[in-house]
């Protein structure tokens, strides 16, 4: 069951987002033969880039990249943002060969199974990186 809505200042409504929310043009799925989602991209200020695990080292990864770099440089943007798991040695080497420096290291709670804890007990994990090109 989703949470409620905030109280929030008079004026004011929420609601979940809609497929109509995103533009459409900066975003890209890449499916496998079959039909399942492989791999998928979106550009904004912030890109993101993301393979599924079972789909790594293939290329699509540098691919999306390529195509996240151009649709950012036809834009006319500076630079653009990817955020990885520090962790992901791949990802790392393929951001850092091509130009990307780190620009914030954070961590960020993990839960190992069942609920997670209440109040401020969280167990740092991963470390992403938040990379950045210009």
């Amino acid at each position: 069951m989703p949470e409620p809505t905030p109280a929030l200042p008079a004026g004011y409504q929420g609601r979940p987002a809609t497929a109509d929310d995103v533009p459409e043009s900066d975003t890209l799925l890449v499916h496998d033969g079959v039909g399942r989602l492989a791999a998928r991209a979106r550009v904004n200020r912030r890109s993101e880039v993301d393979v599924h695990p079972v789909h790594r080292g293939r290329g699509l990864g540098a691919a999306l990249l390529d195509w996240a770099e151009a649709r950012a440089r036809r834009a006319g943007s500076e630079g653009i943002v990817q955020t990885v798991p520090g962790d992901d040695a791949h990802a790392v080497a393929l951001l850092r060969s091509r130009g990307y420096a780190p620009l914030v290291t954070a961590w960020l709670p993990e839960f190992a199974g069942g609920p997670a804890p209440r109040g401020p007990t969280r167990t740092p994990a991963r470390s992403p990186c938040t990379c950045g090109w210009a």
